[in-house]
């Protein structure tokens, strides 16, 4: 074995880019393949072992493209899984289960966007086997998947049986008692000049995906393309039989017809196999550079601290649409959790991430928002109510697509409502093309879609609100705030916070575009008959919606959470975090005050200006006794607004279990997908809590506040016309600045303002 080198290691890179598995544990074979999972943003595939071991979840998701048949509700499609290649050696299997294992371990190369493989097998005559693997799927060309697998006799000659094919018979999982559902049906089979090519077409939306692959065998000094599925061969001792797989996958959605599929995805993997596997690795590595160049943080000197915030990023990256036919599912594209459905997570959570790295990416998910909004204007009606709304989950279509049935923390199948009442996205959205304009200044964007989303998102709430003559007020009833323990109550704080902030910035937006006099905007206000009563309306609503705070400025989660029955936590689980009580069942906590996940806390993160820092504090104090965190996107909301308001070690706890939530499986929830909430959500702690980087009055401002275990972060941003890359220390902010259009930029750092000249490299400290 010490002489069969190791043929992939020259191109992995070294320390904090790498995520390892160095030993074969079945139990974690689908958290694992969450982990691994490799994409481009137009389609991801999950990090299974080629040879599909049993209970093995293959998993290869295309953005966007979703299905009903068979399912409670619409769901991803689990497509065709290209990642198929099974070897019988001296007549047994060879895999992790069927041989015994020697040695094995895989590394997910997360700036090179590559999973390598070692695995070294025993047959039951002790004949051991070398298998080494490294596959990608292509940031440089995102049809383009490729894979090579070296297989090395190590005690005797073999004889081998190969089976490689595109593995039609893929299902989704079942959630609750559905069972597994075939989501396409097998279109067509043909094979030209070695070169196999299967079509396949989803049931009701009747998409079309083709999958065109090639096989180059390397044996004994010659190579050649073959077209066989199944073919034997005999591989002399300390020899290395090499089986180099390429392929191309496009849809009916970027080429039209199928004819048309077929034809280019034949072309496209023919070109591809005459660039070869070498050139084409090359071409995806550049690639991921650029992605990286713009998107990294190093963070210092903590290098387990960086690989996980590397594996954060990374998984952001791989998820981002390459349109803006769809948005990033709650759980990435890396499993079927939630079934690919898309919530507020994008927004709120994710999209500060790609605003200040990829502004582009950001508009494409704002857009996703503008071409569902005829489906949130339907939604809205067919409730009563006026403008647009959101839908809790949505997909490709924009309608509401919630499941009325899902388990509960026991387990117990119960019926949800948050499909029905967790109205608050619709601010959410409103909030997220705000943040995107303040950031790029993309007026073009705002002419564009930006302003009819905010002023539709203003009109429903509007016609949400339900005014009381006794108390003057105009509440929000039956409504289920982010808590989500207490269904159908009132004036829930984080809704009514984010409904008042809606209704106020349309106004401002409206006077801020009228005093312009742009024709544009007139015809926009034309278009969606927009009238000057209804913005004096909002002005009025907006001032009449409460927001209930005792007198000792602790604002009440929902009116009567007060009343509610105060039980104190007292037990943590090994992460050190809370426990249900066990005498609680999860029915029984609506009685309670406890929440499910940060709700009333989230406002003093998204609005932090509008509250000063004794309330934030307090108000921090007060729900941190009193929130569970029974779910990922709680955690790293907690963290940033307790970092905020001064609790730097609760809040770096919080920090570090969310950061490793998904790498440890500390959800125990990771084999359905990466949490993407949660992804965003680190990130924001880093850029937002540690670097210090806001945008206050629409000016940039840098005041780092660094954790005792963190002495320096890098990182360079996109802010407008400007790329800066920025180094800070705890009392030290150097700026790089550099711009195509701009001579000179002020920005606010450690609370003065700083001029910036382009290309020029400025230093400032703290006194």
């Amino acid at each position: 074995m010490e002489k069969i080198r190791d043929a992939f290691e020259h191109i992995i890179s070294k320390g904090s880019w790498l995520i390892k598995e160095t030993s074969w544990e079945r139990n974690d074979q689908e958290v694992r393949e969450s982990q691994f999972t490799l994409g481009n943003g137009y389609l991801c595939s999950r990090g299974v072992l080629e040879e599909i071991p049993y209970d093995a979840h293959p998993g290869t998701y295309m953005a966007g493209l979703y299905d009903e048949a068979g399912s409670q509700v619409t769901e991803i499609v689990n497509l065709p899984n290209p990642i198929n290649f099974k070897l019988i050696a001296q007549g047994e299997k060879v895999g992790v289960i069927a041989m015994d294992t020697i040695s094995h371990n895989r590394v997910l190369d997360m700036q090179k966007g590559i999973l390598k493989r070692r695995t070294v097998y025993a047959t039951t005559n002790k004949e051991r086997f070398d298998y080494q693997s490294l596959r990608f799927f292509s940031m440089a060309n995102p049809h383009i998947g490729a894979m090579q697998i070296h297989f090395t006799p190590l005690d005797a000659d073999a004889d081998i049986i190969v089976e490689t094919f595109t593995d039609t018979s893929m299902t989704n999982k079942g959630i609750l008692s559905e069972g597994r559902k075939r989501h396409f049906e097998v279109n067509k089979f043909i094979n030209v000049k070695n070169i196999d090519y299967v079509c396949v077409r989803t049931f009701q939306r009747k998409i079309g995906v083709g999958y065109a692959n090639h096989l180059t065998v390397t044996n004994e000094g010659k190579s050649y393309g073959t077209s066989e599925k199944i073919l034997r061969l005999y591989i002399k001792k300390g020899e290395t039989a090499t089986f180099t797989k390429i392929f191309t996958i496009h849809s009916t959605r970027d080429l039209g017809f199928r004819g048309r599929l077929e034809r280019r995805g034949v072309a496209s993997c023919a070109k591809a196999v005459k660039k070869g596997f070498e050139r084409l690795l090359e071409e995806h590595i550049e690639a991921w550079r650029r992605k990286w160049d713009i998107s990294d943080i190093d963070i210092r000197p903590d290098v387990n601290l960086q690989a996980a915030l590397r594996f954060n990023i990374y998984h952001m990256i791989i998820c981002s649409p390459p349109d803006s036919r769809s948005s990033v599912p709650a759980r990435t594209l890396s499993g079927e959790g939630y079934r690919g459905h898309i919530f507020w997570d994008t927004e709120i959570f994710m999209l500060p991430f790609y605003i200040f790295t990829n502004p582009e990416t950001a508009k494409r998910l704002l857009l996703y928002r503008y071409k569902t909004l005829p489906a949130a204007r339907r939604n809205a009606r067919e409730r009563g109510y006026k403008g647009a709304l959101f839908s809790w989950e949505s997909a490709d279509t924009g309608k509401e697509v919630t499941p009325e049935w899902h388990r509960d923390l026991d387990g117990k199948v119960i019926r949800i409502y948050t499909g029905k009442m967790e109205n608050h996205i619709v601010a959410d959205i409103a909030y997220a093309v705000n943040n995107y304009f303040i950031v790029t200044a993309d007026e073009e964007f705002m002419l564009e879609a930006g302003l009819e989303i905010i002023f539709e998102c203003a009109r429903f709430w509007a016609s949400r609100v339900e005014y009381n003559k006794n108390r003057d007020v105009y509440s929000i009833k039956n409504i289920i705030g982010p808590d989500e323990f207490h269904i159908n109550v009132s004036d829930n704080a984080f809704t009514n916070v984010m409904a008042r902030w809606n209704l106020v910035r349309a106004v401002q937006l409206c006077r801020n575009y009228q005093a312009r006099d742009m024709r544009r905007f007139k015809k926009l206000v034309k278009r969606i008959k927009l009238r000057e009563s209804e913005i004096e309306n909002w002005a009025r609503v907006s001032n009449r919606i409460p927001i209930r705070v005792d007198r000792n400025g602790i604002i009440e989660c929902f009116n009567g959470f007060f009343k509610r029955k105060y039980m104190p936590i007292r037990e943590l689980d090994h992460n050190f975090m809370p426990t249900l009580p066990k005498k609680i069942s999860p029915r029984q906590l609506k009685t309670t005050q406890f929440v499910k996940q940060a709700d009333t806390v989230m406002i003093f993160h998204l609005l932090p200006d509008s509250y000063p820092l004794s309330q934030r504090r307090k108000n921090f104090d007060y729900y941190d006794k009193r929130t569970l965190h029974k779910s990922s996107l709680s955690p790293s909301m907690c963290a940033l607004t307790g970092w905020d308001a001064g609790s730097f070690d609760k809040a770096y706890h919080y920090f570090l279990f969310s950061l490793y939530g998904d790498i440890e499986n500390k959800h125990g929830s990771t084999d359905g997908g990466i949490h993407a909430a949660s992804l965003g959500g680190n990130w924001q702690m880093v850029f937002h809590a540690f670097a210090g980087i806001r945008i206050k009055g629409g000016v940039l401002t840098i005041n780092p506040s660094l954790p005792r275990e963190v002495n320096a972060i890098y990182l360079n941003i996109k802010f407008r016309k400007w790329v800066l890359g920025i180094t800070v220390s705890k009392n030290k902010v150097k700026i790089l600045p550099s711009s195509k259009d701009e001579p000179a930029l002020r920005i606010n750092i450690f609370g003065k303002s700083r001029g910036l000249r382009n290309g020029k490299v400025s230093v400032f400290e703290s006194k």
